[in-house]
């Protein structure tokens, strides 16, 4: 390769970093499918280079295998460059432009003494100059903070305000002794508390839970049932659904005796600490006890699985026939928008949600129950009736908080964080845009620039929204560090995409501020973690879980959409503003308190 063809690489690659370092103001270059029409474009670029270089100064000749080498890490060189220009600080962009300048001053001084226009060739250090003075003035030009909402209050402070005094009239309304907490039981429901409802009562005032009259959410899944099965139809629903080959569901039973329970499976013999799970919830464990154990046997059905299982028969109807579809790695929205039960988070009233979870798409396992029957799930869809409960994944240790990990508010990092695995969903290279749109890659997408949302600036005294692409990439740090469930094709191609990093310690979203968390084939096992850590959560997920009547939006963490258009403005606020920093730091407060 001549000097000038070496020179022409150092300036395209010099613009092509520089334009990488410019994305706020220009559209986001994906690196690797340009990969190949650039490198052709290169090829007739340094051919046409060496025919002037020859016409110019005549034919200089040079081993192959050296020059080709010299090629090969002059392109690994402008490669790493470029992929890691990520545009957090305005070091980044001066390093960029000094080492383009380096590379051509490298480039020129190598050049044989008697080399004629040497000297003009630094003209072209004012190539790369151009669009690195550009991109500074984009990097500070296009994220106006949101401050400049000068005439009116940011709508996260309202909110959050009126949560405030949502979740105070929630906790003031709740009965002082049994006697009130058995008749507003009464009230809602009517019928009877169940048994150990005094026990339970005196449990709860010990540990100072502020919530005692709301159990909308367990009666809601009950009552369909109750409506419809007597208890020995009941009993012969478990055991059908339990018997049936497709079913993988476990059978438990809490012995009042022993106060242990036992889980049993026709075919697997790992629970996920399901067991355990149910040993705390009902009082056993022996001596390491803190609820008062039940007074009676109970035997119920667990799905042990991420995903949701059961789909009620629509309008309540009293049909007690029973059936189990497998719906792995196919899309189930048609089926599971048939029924209208939950308003809360509701499918059928948001019809874009078709396109944007994994588990809608191509869930990783769907065997689903269709039927009046019984079942316990850490996680369900608005229109499915699974009994929540709390998750045994809360339970493992990579989920546990340790405070000794953790850090005071103010020594923590700016940049909101998440780091995990592709889970949410199984990719396939085929479909109209497949794993593109599932949940965690569109978080993950979103902070790299390729998703757009929307901002608000104040102008002549008017709040308006904006539609932006590109994020400011300083206040994220979120990546993948597990590419899987996926075919061949679709796992090479969001490698080529995501570029995962090393495996992140389970503790290192303590370091942040900010951390998300979001859906992966079911619930987000971290979230329990976040809440008790001193950081502030951001949460976006389309499973109701049990806690959903206890955790309220804008008071223990900050909701976030399906679509996380408003997340950057959101992030921005929290991050970079006065005010922002005080809801951060309130909402990090309240996520702790027991």
């Amino acid at each position: 390769m001549s000097t000038a063809g070496s020179t022409a690489a150092a300036l395209l690659g010099g613009i092509v970093a520089e334009q990488l370092s410019s994305q706020p103001s220009s559209p986001r270059l994906d690196l690797r499918d340009s990969a190949f029409p650039l490198a052709w474009r290169m090829v007739v670029l340094l051919v046409v280079a060496n025919a002037v270089d020859i016409y110019l100064f005549g034919p200089l000749f040079l081993y192959i295998l050296h020059t080709v080498a010299l090629g090969l890490a002059r392109a690994v060189f402008w490669f790493s460059l470029t992929t890691t220009i990520v545009n957090r600080t305005d070091f980044n962009a001066c390093t960029t432009l000094l080492s383009c300048l380096l590379s051509l001053s490298q480039t020129i001084t190598t050049l044989p003494r008697d080399t004629r226009f040497t000297s003009t060739l630094y003209l072209f250090a004012l190539i790369p100059l151009v669009p690195s003075l550009l991109s500074l003035a984009a990097v500070h030009g296009i994220y106006p903070p949101p401050a400049t909402l000068s005439h009116h209050e940011h709508p996260v402070v309202g909110l959050m305000r009126e949560a405030r005094t949502q979740f105070k009239d929630l906790v003031a309304r709740q009965s002082q002794n049994l006697t009130a907490a058995a008749d507003e039981y009464r009230r809602r429901y009517g019928i009877d508390p169940p048994p150990g409802f005094d026990q339970w009562f005196s449990f709860a005032q010990q540990q100072e839970s502020p919530i005692i009259n709301d159990f909308d959410m367990i009666h809601g899944s009950l009552a369909p049932i109750r409506v419809v099965l007597s208890g020995k139809d009941i009993q012969k629903q478990m055991q059908t659904v339990y018997n049936h080959p497709d079913s993988d569901v476990w059978r438990c039973t809490f012995s009042a005796t022993t106060h242990r329970t036992t889980c049993t499976h026709p075919s697997r013999t790992f629970n996920r600490h399901v067991h355990d799970t149910f040993d705390l919830l009902l009082g056993g464990g022996g001596g390491n006890r803190r609820v008062p154990p039940l007074a009676v046997d109970v035997t119920f059905l667990v799905n042990h699985l991420d995903e949701p299982r059961v789909l009620l028969p629509a309008d309540g109807g009293e049909d007690k026939s029973m059936d189990i579809t497998h719906l792995s790695h196919q899309p189930v929205w048609d089926i599971l928008t048939r029924n209208y039960i939950h308003a809360t988070k509701d499918l059928c009233q948001h019809p874009a949600y078709r396109t944007m979870h994994g588990m809608l798409q191509s869930p990783v396992s769907f065997p689903l129950i269709q039927g009046f029957v019984p079942i316990l799930s850490s996680g369900a869809l608005s229109n499915m009736g699974d009994i929540l409960y709390p998750s045994p994944a809360y339970h493992e240790p990579a989920f546990l908080y340790d405070a000794t990990h953790d850090r005071p508010f103010a020594q923590k990092a700016k940049p909101v964080y998440w780091a995990g695995s592709t889970t949410g969903g199984y990719a396939v290279a085929n479909g109209a845009r497949g794993w593109k749109t599932f949940q965690r890659q569109h978080v993950v997408d979103l902070a790299a620039g390729y998703q757009p949302h929307m901002r608000l600036s104040d102008r002549g005294g008017q709040v308006r929204r904006e539609r932006r692409r590109h994020p400011n990439g300083r206040l994220w740090d979120v990546a993948f560090t597990r590419i899987f469930q996926c075919d061949h094709r679709a796992c090479r191609a969001q490698r080529s995409r995501f570029h995962p990093r090393p495996w992140a310690p389970a503790d290192a979203a303590l370091q942040a501020q900010l951390v998300v968390g979001v859906d992966g084939n079911g619930i987000s096992g971290r979230y329990m973690k976040l809440l008790a850590s001193g950081s502030a959560p951001l949460k976006q997920t389309l499973l109701r879980e049990w806690h959903d009547e206890r955790l309220v939006p804008w008071v223990h963490y900050f909701p976030l959409s399906q679509s996380l258009e408003e997340t950057p403005e959101l992030v921005a606020f929290l991050l970079t503003t006065e005010a922002g920093q005080g809801a951060t730091r309130t909402v990090a407060n309240e996520g702790q308190r027991p």
